[in-house]
């Protein structure tokens, strides 16, 4: 312990910090094969990290698809699943990916938490050169995606974007 004091009075003081060791965090382990996970969030995060860290021993694909056999309006299974057809340059794919998660999305007439797949799917019709016809759910959040809750459908088509 060290201090500084001037005319009795303890101005600074220091001790030193005592560390306790903790015990070792658990370590990765291959997740068990898609039929043994209980579920489907299980499986939509195996794949999920799977992917996100470019598991050499783990493909997400089969995770997902085994969560689609069990819930088939799955709507994160499906977003990912769209944007991960969408990457690949499989449009037909992933917009049948990306409709069906915003038809459970936005079934009773819920706002989507986020935009992702509203996103996806504009992207996706951007791409395809199709025209996109507006609906409740794109007037309200346009284009949006993560990060981007109210970016416009006309960004997607702005003569700037091209050259960004």
């Amino acid at each position: 312990m060290a201090s500084i004091s001037d005319g009795g009075k303890e101005l600074v003081s220091y001790s030193p910090v005592k560390l306790t060791p903790e015990a070792r965090p658990q370590g990765v382990t291959d997740p068990p094969p898609p039929a043994d996970v209980k579920t489907n969030e299980e499986l939509y995060l195996i794949g999920l990290r799977a992917q996100q860290f470019h598991d050499p021993v783990a493909d997400p694909m089969p995770y997902w698809e085994e969560a689609l056999r069990r819930d088939a309006g799955d709507s994160r299974v499906n977003t990912v699943m769209g944007i991960t057809a969408f990457k690949k340059a499989r449009y037909a794919e992933a917009e049948k990916y990306l409709r069906t998660a915003l038809a459970r999305l936005t079934a009773q007439f819920t706002d989507p938490k986020d935009g992702e797949a509203i996103y996806y799917l504009g992207a996706t019709l951007k791409a395809e050169a199709r025209p996109t016809k507006p609906t409740p759910t794109s007037i309200k959040q346009p284009g949006a995606r993560p990060g981007r809750p109210r970016a416009t459908i006309r960004w997607l088509r702005s003569p700037r974007r091209a050259a960004i």
